[in-house]
């Protein structure tokens, strides 16, 4: 997560429209939507990983005198990997018959929106799998706590964790680590990747043919979560952090500015991006073989190996010739958050399941099975990862990258952010004016987000 549309989850696959609280996701899904009035209608897949019910009806015993813990886990997964998530629940409630869990899937824009309706009854899940920008908002409205009694946070890479820590306390439990954008090359059209923007522009150049809808270069240049690396290698970002954990919105700086005419230039003065191309455009351009390259999630590896095989090429964003700094993705990943009303009995049986999922063996499958960075520093220094080729591309390409805020400014500024971008890129308005209008919509809509 964190879909593009006006709400983008950052590690799900976003629709053409763009981020959400930003999600994205895993696919960014870039994670965002106001909280709905009443409790959505239930939907999505339930799995129950228990003893089947013939059994439960027969009285069957699990081998101890307590009763069986249910613990519930809603996540906004695609299926190929809710087929991962269910085999590692049914090893687990097979180790630990007492304990018994529940999993159901819902939609990236309805997970947020029916935790926070269906916590204020009292009757949300126990666990949620999600981005990690929805920790913000949970956080801010009290329905999560921290995970620091549950899980050794010190066994996580420091970026994992950094991305759900707001105000000193780590609020989520890291499964999965990336979420972040990448460069992917066409090795039919070019041979190697650039290691700086000057090299990828000339590249570019030559592989651009308008006339005939050819591009050197695609990406969707409409949506913040695209623009965020360039204003990182111009030495800013949306949030300033202080560290008594409180956050600052500067989104009407110099970087911002010169990040946001920079993408403008690639349309109107090098002419190697279309006049216009949102996710789906751009997807669509690089996988038949019209763009030679293209910025895109971790989330959208498989779909691309599945095209090109391995004429596929994954490298960094580049270095910024501007400035000699290198781009920098938002990267976050996924967790799990606990709900703030667990009961005392559940918080042992919570405890034993996110230390199964954050364990040796399960982070691995992570990188092995769902083709995700693994977020605890064990499993990364795993020879089974450090050898595992289709895995460190993904770690190249994340090193550059910065823990996307999960704090709810961030919300607040990708709202204030995606539709003076938009004028800005049409040339509707100026980058010099287009910035300190984002700052005041962004603090405008801060305010409305906190009362």
């Amino acid at each position: 997560m964190f879909n593009p549309k006006n709400n983008f989850n950052f590690g799900s696959e976003p629709t053409s429209s763009g981020p959400s609280s930003a999600s994205g996701g895993n696919k960014p899904k870039i994670i965002f939507a106001a909280v709905a009035l009443g409790v959505a209608a239930l939907i999505g897949l339930q799995v129950f990983t228990s003893k089947n019910k013939d059994q439960k009806n027969a009285g069957e015993t699990t081998g101890s005198s307590s009763e069986t813990v249910e613990l519930t886990l809603w996540d906004q997964e695609e299926s190929e990997n809710t087929k991962v998530m269910d085999d590692w629940i049914t090893r687990f409630t097979t180790a630990n018959p007492d304990i018994r869990v529940v999993r159901q899937t819902y939609p990236n824009e309805d997970l947020r929106t029916k935790f926070t309706t269906a916590a204020t009854a009292g009757q949300a899940a126990d666990l949620v799998w999600g981005p990690n920008d929805i920790a913000g908002v949970f956080t801010t409205a009290k329905l999560i706590q921290s995970v620091e009694t549950f899980v050794d946070v010190a066994k996580f890479t420091p970026v994992a964790t950094e991305a759900v820590t707001l105000k000193g306390q780590v609020m989520g439990v890291p499964t999965t680590y990336g979420n972040h954008l990448m460069l992917f090359f066409n090795k039919n059209l070019v041979t190697d990747a650039p290691s700086t923007t000057a090299e990828l522009i000339a590249a570019a150049r030559k592989n651009t043919d308008a006339k005939n809808n050819r591009f050197g270069l695609v990406f969707f240049q409409n949506e913040p979560f695209w623009l965020v690396p360039f204003v990182g290698a111009f030495g800013g970002w949306p949030l300033r952090v202080d560290a008594d954990g409180s956050s600052h919105l500067e989104l009407n700086s110099e970087a911002m500015k010169n990040a946001l005419s920079y993408v403008y230039n690639l349309k109107t003065v090098e002419k190697i991006i279309p006049k216009e191309c949102d996710y789906d455009c751009a997807k669509g351009l690089f996988l038949e073989g019209k763009a030679a390259f293209t910025i895109n999630g971790d989330w959208s590896v498989r779909e691309y190996q599945a095209k090109l095989g391995d004429k596929l090429g994954i490298a960094p964003l580049p270095i910024l010739s501007e400035t000699g700094k290198a781009m920098t993705p938002m990267v976050s990943g996924r967790y799990v958050f606990l709900n703030a009303q667990l009961s005392e009995q559940k918080k042992a049986a919570v405890k034993k399941f996110v230390s199964y999922l954050t364990s040796r063996e399960i982070q691995i499958e992570v990188a092995e099975r769902l083709n995700r960075i693994p977020s605890t520093s064990e499993a990364m220094n795993d020879p089974k990862i450090v050898s595992l080729k289709s895995i460190q591309p993904l770690i190249a390409a994340a090193a550059s990258g910065r823990p996307m805020p999960a704090q709810t400014e961030m919300r607040a500024a990708w709202d204030a952010m995606r539709p003076v971008q938009q004028k800005i890129m049409s040339g509707d308005l100026s980058a010099d004016a287009g910035v300190n209008i984002m700052q005041q919509s962004a603090l405008e809509k801060l305010a409305s987000l906190k009362k």
